[in-house]
Protein backbone atom coordinates (compact mmCIF):
# COMPACT_ATOMS: atom_id res chain seq x y z
CA UNK A 1 0.00 0.00 0.00
CA UNK A 2 1.36 3.65 -1.26
CA UNK A 3 1.81 6.16 1.30
CA UNK A 4 -0.64 8.47 0.12
CA UNK A 5 -3.35 5.38 -0.47
CA UNK A 6 -5.11 7.21 2.08
CA UNK A 7 -4.89 11.06 0.60
CA UNK A 8 -8.05 11.47 -1.78
CA UNK A 9 -7.76 12.41 -5.02
CA UNK A 10 -7.37 16.43 -5.88
CA UNK A 11 -8.63 16.57 -9.26
CA UNK A 12 -11.84 18.69 -8.59
CA UNK A 13 -9.45 21.54 -6.38
CA UNK A 14 -7.64 21.03 -9.47
CA UNK A 15 -9.74 21.70 -11.88
CA UNK A 16 -11.40 24.65 -9.71
CA UNK A 17 -7.60 26.07 -9.69
CA UNK A 18 -7.31 25.62 -13.37
CA UNK A 19 -10.34 27.23 -14.31
CA UNK A 20 -9.98 30.11 -12.46
CA UNK A 21 -6.78 30.62 -13.69
CA UNK A 22 -7.19 29.83 -17.05
CA UNK A 23 -10.16 31.38 -17.94
CA UNK A 24 -8.74 35.04 -16.31
CA UNK A 25 -5.35 34.41 -18.31
CA UNK A 26 -8.01 33.46 -21.59
CA UNK A 27 -9.97 36.88 -21.34
CA UNK A 28 -7.43 39.34 -20.65
CA UNK A 29 -5.13 38.17 -23.09
CA UNK A 30 -7.61 38.57 -25.61
CA UNK A 31 -9.17 41.93 -25.07
CA UNK A 32 -4.95 43.08 -24.93
CA UNK A 33 -4.45 41.48 -28.30
CA UNK A 34 -7.96 43.19 -29.49
CA UNK A 35 -7.01 46.15 -28.14
CA UNK A 36 -3.89 46.75 -29.54
CA UNK A 37 -4.67 45.89 -32.88
CA UNK A 38 -7.58 48.49 -33.18
CA UNK A 39 -5.06 51.09 -31.50
CA UNK A 40 -2.24 50.11 -34.82
CA UNK A 41 -4.67 50.35 -37.23
CA UNK A 42 -6.15 53.35 -36.32
CA UNK A 43 -2.61 54.95 -36.01
CA UNK A 44 -1.50 53.19 -39.25
CA UNK A 45 -4.83 54.46 -40.95
CA UNK A 46 -3.86 57.83 -39.22
CA UNK A 47 -0.42 57.90 -41.10
CA UNK A 48 -1.90 56.82 -44.67
CA UNK A 49 -4.11 59.91 -44.75
CA UNK A 50 -1.53 62.47 -42.94
CA UNK A 51 1.09 60.93 -45.67
CA UNK A 52 -1.43 61.66 -48.91
CA UNK A 53 -2.20 64.79 -47.49
CA UNK A 54 1.53 65.83 -47.64
CA UNK A 55 1.62 64.56 -50.76
CA UNK A 56 -1.55 66.08 -52.31
CA UNK A 57 0.00 69.44 -50.89
CA UNK A 58 3.86 68.74 -52.39
CA UNK A 59 2.01 68.08 -55.68
CA UNK A 60 0.49 71.67 -55.53
CA UNK A 61 3.52 73.17 -54.69
CA UNK A 62 5.18 71.85 -57.88
CA UNK A 63 2.44 73.13 -60.21
CA UNK A 64 2.69 76.36 -58.88
CA UNK A 65 -0.62 76.40 -57.23
CA UNK A 66 0.40 76.64 -54.00
CA UNK A 67 3.73 78.53 -52.53
CA UNK A 68 6.57 76.59 -51.23
CA UNK A 69 5.51 77.57 -48.12
CA UNK A 70 2.56 75.49 -47.91
CA UNK A 71 5.07 72.78 -46.89
CA UNK A 72 6.32 74.19 -44.25
CA UNK A 73 3.68 72.68 -41.31
CA UNK A 74 6.07 69.80 -40.86
CA UNK A 75 9.42 70.71 -40.14
CA UNK A 76 12.52 69.04 -41.99
CA UNK A 77 10.47 68.31 -45.19
CA UNK A 78 12.77 68.48 -48.34
CA UNK A 79 11.84 67.94 -51.56
CA UNK A 80 14.24 66.26 -54.44
CA UNK A 81 12.86 66.82 -58.03
CA UNK A 82 15.50 64.82 -59.63
CA UNK A 83 17.52 61.98 -58.18
CA UNK A 84 20.50 63.45 -58.86
CA UNK A 85 20.04 64.99 -55.23
CA UNK A 86 18.97 61.62 -53.47
CA UNK A 87 21.69 59.99 -51.07
CA UNK A 88 22.87 56.72 -52.45
CA UNK A 89 20.84 54.82 -49.65
CA UNK A 90 17.53 55.82 -51.06
CA UNK A 91 18.14 54.17 -54.59
CA UNK A 92 16.30 51.36 -54.08
CA UNK A 93 13.34 53.29 -53.72
CA UNK A 94 12.31 54.32 -57.21
CA UNK A 95 8.53 52.80 -57.62
CA UNK A 96 5.44 55.29 -56.91
CA UNK A 97 4.94 54.92 -53.45
CA UNK A 98 5.65 55.89 -49.60
CA UNK A 99 8.60 54.08 -47.80
CA UNK A 100 9.51 54.25 -44.00
CA UNK A 101 12.83 54.48 -43.51
CA UNK A 102 14.90 51.94 -41.64
CA UNK A 103 15.81 54.73 -39.05
CA UNK A 104 13.56 57.82 -38.93
CA UNK A 105 11.30 59.35 -41.27
CA UNK A 106 9.59 58.18 -44.87
CA UNK A 107 10.00 59.19 -48.01
CA UNK A 108 7.14 59.65 -50.63
CA UNK A 109 7.86 58.61 -54.50
CA UNK A 110 4.60 60.34 -56.59
CA UNK A 111 4.56 61.11 -60.05
CA UNK A 112 5.44 64.91 -61.17
CA UNK A 113 2.20 66.28 -62.11
CA UNK A 114 1.14 67.14 -65.70
CA UNK A 115 5.15 65.56 -66.64
CA UNK A 116 6.79 62.54 -67.17
CA UNK A 117 9.02 61.19 -64.16
CA UNK A 118 8.69 61.19 -60.43
CA UNK A 119 9.77 62.85 -57.40
CA UNK A 120 10.87 62.35 -53.94
CA UNK A 121 9.11 64.03 -50.52
CA UNK A 122 11.46 63.33 -47.02
CA UNK A 123 9.60 63.51 -44.16
CA UNK A 124 11.73 63.33 -41.12
CA UNK A 125 9.88 61.37 -37.86
CA UNK A 126 7.40 63.86 -36.44
CA UNK A 127 5.22 62.52 -33.19
CA UNK A 128 2.14 63.98 -34.71
CA UNK A 129 2.27 62.13 -38.10
CA UNK A 130 2.27 58.64 -36.45
CA UNK A 131 -0.15 59.43 -33.14
CA UNK A 132 -3.63 60.90 -34.07
CA UNK A 133 -4.64 64.03 -31.88
CA UNK A 134 -6.57 61.60 -29.45
CA UNK A 135 -3.98 58.48 -29.34
CA UNK A 136 -3.05 58.96 -25.78
CA UNK A 137 -6.89 59.38 -24.39
CA UNK A 138 -7.75 56.17 -26.96
CA UNK A 139 -4.77 54.22 -24.74
CA UNK A 140 -5.84 55.72 -21.33
CA UNK A 141 -9.48 54.17 -22.48
CA UNK A 142 -7.71 50.91 -23.37
CA UNK A 143 -6.07 50.68 -19.90
CA UNK A 144 -9.37 51.86 -18.03
CA UNK A 145 -11.31 49.24 -19.75
CA UNK A 146 -8.54 46.56 -19.47
CA UNK A 147 -8.99 46.70 -15.60
CA UNK A 148 -12.80 46.69 -15.64
CA UNK A 149 -12.33 44.19 -17.67
CA UNK A 150 -10.29 42.50 -15.42
CA UNK A 151 -12.38 42.65 -12.38
CA UNK A 152 -15.77 42.38 -13.63
CA UNK A 153 -15.98 40.62 -16.94
CA UNK A 154 -13.23 37.78 -16.00
CA UNK A 155 -14.95 37.95 -12.81
CA UNK A 156 -18.18 37.13 -14.26
CA UNK A 157 -16.31 34.24 -16.80
CA UNK A 158 -15.22 32.83 -13.75
CA UNK A 159 -18.34 32.15 -11.61
CA UNK A 160 -20.03 31.29 -14.69
CA UNK A 161 -17.00 28.29 -15.19
CA UNK A 162 -16.62 27.43 -11.20
CA UNK A 163 -20.95 27.37 -11.26
CA UNK A 164 -20.20 24.97 -13.74
CA UNK A 165 -17.47 22.84 -12.28
CA UNK A 166 -19.27 23.10 -8.72
CA UNK A 167 -22.32 21.10 -10.09
CA UNK A 168 -21.06 17.62 -8.34
CA UNK A 169 -21.05 19.39 -4.91
CA UNK A 170 -24.93 20.57 -5.78
CA UNK A 171 -25.56 16.61 -6.58
CA UNK A 172 -24.02 15.53 -3.55
CA UNK A 173 -25.81 18.90 -1.23
CA UNK A 174 -29.48 17.69 -2.85
CA UNK A 175 -28.57 13.59 -2.47
CA UNK A 176 -28.13 14.24 1.40
CA UNK A 177 -31.04 16.54 1.61
CA UNK A 178 -33.26 13.44 0.46
CA UNK A 179 -31.63 11.08 3.07
CA UNK A 180 -34.82 9.14 5.15
CA UNK A 181 -33.75 9.64 9.12
CA UNK A 182 -35.86 6.75 9.54
CA UNK A 183 -33.31 4.36 7.25
CA UNK A 184 -30.27 6.57 6.55
CA UNK A 185 -28.72 5.42 3.22
CA UNK A 186 -27.08 7.11 0.58
CA UNK A 187 -26.01 6.27 -2.80
CA UNK A 188 -22.12 7.58 -3.44
CA UNK A 189 -21.76 9.54 -6.24
CA UNK A 190 -19.36 7.82 -9.38
CA UNK A 191 -16.86 10.16 -9.47
CA UNK A 192 -13.07 9.73 -8.37
CA UNK A 193 -12.11 13.11 -7.00
CA UNK A 194 -13.07 15.05 -3.66
CA UNK A 195 -16.49 15.18 -4.24
CA UNK A 196 -16.75 11.33 -4.84
CA UNK A 197 -14.47 10.44 -2.19
CA UNK A 198 -16.75 12.89 0.19
CA UNK A 199 -20.16 10.91 -0.66
CA UNK A 200 -18.59 7.73 0.10
CA UNK A 201 -17.51 9.16 3.66
CA UNK A 202 -21.14 10.09 4.00
CA UNK A 203 -22.74 6.56 2.77
CA UNK A 204 -20.24 4.56 5.47
CA UNK A 205 -21.86 7.38 7.87
CA UNK A 206 -24.93 6.84 7.71
CA UNK A 207 -24.39 3.19 7.01
CA UNK A 208 -22.73 2.61 10.56
CA UNK A 209 -25.55 5.33 11.87
CA UNK A 210 -28.31 3.00 11.04
CA UNK A 211 -26.71 -0.06 12.56
CA UNK A 212 -26.47 1.76 15.75
CA UNK A 213 -29.60 2.67 15.55
CA UNK A 214 -30.92 -0.68 14.53
CA UNK A 215 -28.87 -2.44 17.47
CA UNK A 216 -30.48 0.25 19.86
CA UNK A 217 -34.03 -0.55 19.00
CA UNK A 218 -33.21 -3.94 19.19
CA UNK A 219 -31.73 -3.67 22.52
CA UNK A 220 -34.88 -1.32 23.81
CA UNK A 221 -37.04 -4.05 22.11
CA UNK A 222 -35.52 -7.43 23.09
CA UNK A 223 -35.23 -6.13 26.47
CA UNK A 224 -38.59 -4.94 27.26
CA UNK A 225 -39.67 -7.89 25.92
CA UNK A 226 -37.87 -9.93 28.43
CA UNK A 227 -38.69 -8.22 31.00
CA UNK A 228 -42.41 -8.26 31.00
CA UNK A 229 -42.08 -12.29 31.61
CA UNK A 230 -40.12 -11.95 35.56
CA UNK A 231 -42.48 -8.99 35.71
CA UNK A 232 -45.46 -10.88 35.08
CA UNK A 233 -44.19 -13.52 37.72
CA UNK A 234 -43.63 -10.85 40.35
CA UNK A 235 -47.57 -9.22 39.83
CA UNK A 236 -48.51 -12.80 40.33
CA UNK A 237 -46.60 -13.33 43.28
CA UNK A 238 -48.34 -10.03 44.66
CA UNK A 239 -51.28 -10.85 43.68
CA UNK A 240 -51.13 -13.81 45.43
CA UNK A 241 -49.52 -12.09 48.75
CA UNK A 242 -52.43 -10.30 48.66
CA UNK A 243 -55.09 -12.68 48.92
CA UNK A 244 -52.94 -14.87 51.84
CA UNK A 245 -52.88 -11.63 53.62
CA UNK A 246 -54.91 -12.50 57.07
CA UNK A 247 -56.35 -9.04 58.69
CA UNK A 248 -54.26 -8.85 61.43
CA UNK A 249 -51.06 -8.71 59.42
CA UNK A 250 -48.73 -5.55 60.65
CA UNK A 251 -49.79 -2.44 58.81
CA UNK A 252 -45.76 -2.46 58.35
CA UNK A 253 -46.10 -5.61 56.04
CA UNK A 254 -49.39 -4.34 54.48
CA UNK A 255 -48.01 -1.02 53.60
CA UNK A 256 -44.18 -2.59 52.07
CA UNK A 257 -46.70 -5.05 50.11
CA UNK A 258 -48.78 -1.87 48.47
CA UNK A 259 -45.56 0.18 47.79
CA UNK A 260 -43.92 -3.21 45.92
CA UNK A 261 -47.37 -3.00 44.37
CA UNK A 262 -47.13 0.53 42.81
CA UNK A 263 -43.48 -0.05 42.29
CA UNK A 264 -44.53 -3.48 40.08
CA UNK A 265 -47.47 -0.98 38.28
CA UNK A 266 -44.75 1.65 37.32
CA UNK A 267 -42.23 -0.80 36.24
CA UNK A 268 -44.72 -2.14 33.83
CA UNK A 269 -46.02 1.01 32.57
CA UNK A 270 -42.13 1.44 32.04
CA UNK A 271 -41.64 -1.38 30.15
CA UNK A 272 -44.92 -0.90 27.57
CA UNK A 273 -43.39 3.11 27.22
CA UNK A 274 -40.03 1.38 25.96
CA UNK A 275 -41.79 -1.35 23.43
CA UNK A 276 -43.67 1.73 22.12
CA UNK A 277 -40.88 4.00 21.88
CA UNK A 278 -39.02 1.15 19.97
CA UNK A 279 -41.47 0.73 17.51
CA UNK A 280 -40.57 2.09 14.08
CA UNK A 281 -44.09 3.92 13.77
CA UNK A 282 -46.26 5.66 16.04
CA UNK A 283 -49.01 3.90 15.68
CA UNK A 284 -52.32 5.37 14.88
CA UNK A 285 -53.32 7.91 16.74
CA UNK A 286 -56.79 7.84 18.92
CA UNK A 287 -58.56 11.33 20.07
CA UNK A 288 -58.73 11.62 23.93
CA UNK A 289 -61.49 13.80 25.17
CA UNK A 290 -63.19 14.32 28.37
CA UNK A 291 -64.39 10.69 29.51
CA UNK A 292 -61.13 9.68 28.31
CA UNK A 293 -58.74 12.21 30.50
CA UNK A 294 -61.27 11.62 33.52
CA UNK A 295 -60.83 7.69 33.53
CA UNK A 296 -56.67 8.14 33.14
CA UNK A 297 -57.46 10.48 36.33
CA UNK A 298 -59.23 7.89 38.04
CA UNK A 299 -57.18 4.93 37.33
CA UNK A 300 -53.69 7.54 38.62
CA UNK A 301 -55.75 8.44 41.68
CA UNK A 302 -55.99 5.08 42.82
CA UNK A 303 -52.31 4.18 42.02
CA UNK A 304 -51.73 7.73 44.34
CA UNK A 305 -53.80 8.17 47.09
CA UNK A 306 -52.46 11.45 47.68
CA UNK A 307 -53.86 12.89 44.61
CA UNK A 308 -57.49 12.47 45.84
CA UNK A 309 -56.84 15.22 48.32
CA UNK A 310 -53.96 17.28 46.59
CA UNK A 311 -55.19 17.51 43.06
CA UNK A 312 -57.05 20.45 41.82
CA UNK A 313 -58.97 20.08 38.62
CA UNK A 314 -59.91 22.84 36.02
CA UNK A 315 -60.80 20.86 32.75
CA UNK A 316 -62.68 22.33 29.59
CA UNK A 317 -65.97 21.50 28.26
CA UNK A 318 -64.83 20.24 25.71
CA UNK A 319 -61.49 18.30 24.94
CA UNK A 320 -60.27 16.45 21.59
CA UNK A 321 -56.26 15.62 21.55
CA UNK A 322 -54.36 13.94 19.26
CA UNK A 323 -53.04 11.14 21.32
CA UNK A 324 -53.00 7.51 22.31
CA UNK A 325 -54.25 7.33 25.66
CA UNK A 326 -51.51 5.10 26.96
CA UNK A 327 -49.10 7.59 25.85
CA UNK A 328 -51.01 10.32 27.76
CA UNK A 329 -51.32 8.07 30.96
CA UNK A 330 -47.39 7.10 30.90
CA UNK A 331 -47.06 11.71 30.42
CA UNK A 332 -49.53 12.28 33.21
CA UNK A 333 -48.61 9.94 35.35
CA UNK A 334 -44.67 10.97 35.76
CA UNK A 335 -45.51 15.12 35.88
CA UNK A 336 -47.71 13.76 38.69
CA UNK A 337 -45.99 11.62 40.59
CA UNK A 338 -42.97 14.33 40.39
CA UNK A 339 -45.54 17.47 41.88
CA UNK A 340 -45.98 14.56 44.74
CA UNK A 341 -42.87 13.44 44.90
CA UNK A 342 -40.97 16.62 44.50
CA UNK A 343 -43.65 19.70 45.62
CA UNK A 344 -45.51 21.04 48.10
CA UNK A 345 -49.10 21.60 48.41
CA UNK A 346 -51.80 21.56 45.92
CA UNK A 347 -51.04 20.23 42.40
CA UNK A 348 -52.99 21.85 39.74
CA UNK A 349 -54.08 19.99 36.37
CA UNK A 350 -55.65 22.51 33.88
CA UNK A 351 -56.95 20.95 30.40
CA UNK A 352 -57.55 23.05 27.33
CA UNK A 353 -59.00 22.18 24.22
CA UNK A 354 -55.18 22.54 22.78
CA UNK A 355 -52.59 21.83 25.58
CA UNK A 356 -52.35 20.30 29.39
CA UNK A 357 -50.76 22.23 32.48
CA UNK A 358 -49.65 20.72 35.53
CA UNK A 359 -48.49 23.02 38.04
CA UNK A 360 -46.88 23.08 41.54
CA UNK A 361 -44.83 24.82 44.09
CA UNK A 362 -41.63 23.45 44.69
CA UNK A 363 -39.11 24.40 47.47
CA UNK A 364 -36.17 25.85 46.08
CA UNK A 365 -34.05 22.77 48.53
CA UNK A 366 -36.24 20.30 46.36
CA UNK A 367 -35.58 21.41 42.88
CA UNK A 368 -31.57 22.05 43.79
CA UNK A 369 -31.48 18.30 45.13
CA UNK A 370 -33.61 16.57 42.34
CA UNK A 371 -32.65 18.31 39.57
CA UNK A 372 -35.08 17.27 37.27
CA UNK A 373 -34.52 13.36 37.62
CA UNK A 374 -36.66 11.08 38.41
CA UNK A 375 -37.66 7.64 40.30
CA UNK A 376 -37.74 4.51 38.02
CA UNK A 377 -34.91 6.09 35.56
CA UNK A 378 -37.08 7.71 33.41
CA UNK A 379 -38.70 11.25 34.21
CA UNK A 380 -39.11 14.75 31.97
CA UNK A 381 -36.47 12.83 29.13
CA UNK A 382 -39.16 10.21 28.67
CA UNK A 383 -41.62 12.78 28.22
CA UNK A 384 -39.91 14.80 25.71
CA UNK A 385 -39.21 11.46 23.67
CA UNK A 386 -43.07 10.35 24.05
CA UNK A 387 -44.38 14.34 23.09
CA UNK A 388 -42.13 13.90 19.86
CA UNK A 389 -43.28 10.86 18.40
CA UNK A 390 -46.74 11.28 19.75
CA UNK A 391 -46.56 14.77 17.65
CA UNK A 392 -47.20 16.81 20.76
CA UNK A 393 -44.92 19.84 21.86
CA UNK A 394 -43.80 19.38 25.37
CA UNK A 395 -42.45 22.12 27.71
CA UNK A 396 -41.16 22.64 31.24
CA UNK A 397 -40.12 25.64 33.56
CA UNK A 398 -39.28 26.59 37.18
CA UNK A 399 -39.87 30.34 38.08
CA UNK A 400 -39.99 31.67 41.94
CA UNK A 401 -40.37 28.35 43.29
CA UNK A 402 -43.32 27.31 40.85
CA UNK A 403 -42.54 24.26 38.18
CA UNK A 404 -44.80 24.20 35.47
CA UNK A 405 -44.79 21.70 32.57
CA UNK A 406 -47.00 22.06 29.46
CA UNK A 407 -48.25 19.70 26.52
CA UNK A 408 -49.20 20.71 23.32
CA UNK A 409 -51.19 18.44 21.33
CA UNK A 410 -51.53 17.76 17.55
CA UNK A 411 -54.91 18.76 16.37
CA UNK A 412 -56.95 16.09 15.02
CA UNK A 413 -57.21 15.58 11.25
CA UNK A 414 -60.38 16.25 9.81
Amino acid sequence: MSADAGQPDMRFTTRIIATVGLSTLLLTSLYWLVGWHYVEEAEEAYLGSMLEFIGSRADLVLQGQLPATALELVPGLRIHENEASLPRAWAEYRSPGSYHLPGDGWLLRRPVPGASGSYTVYLPAVPELTEPAGSEQVEALLVVGGVMLFTLGAMGLTLLLVWKQTRPVRQLMQVVQQVDPAAPRLAPLDRQDEIGELSRQFAALLQRTEGFMQREQNFTRFASHELRSPLMAARSAVDLLQEMTAPEVPRLQLRALKRLEGALARMEQLVDSFLWLSREQAGQRQNVGHRELGSILQQLQLLHPELEARLVQEVADELCWSVHPFVLSVMLDTLLQNALQHGEGDVHLCATAQALEVTNSVPLSSVARSNGNQHFGYGLPIIEQLSEKAGADFSHNCEAGWFKARICFAQPSE
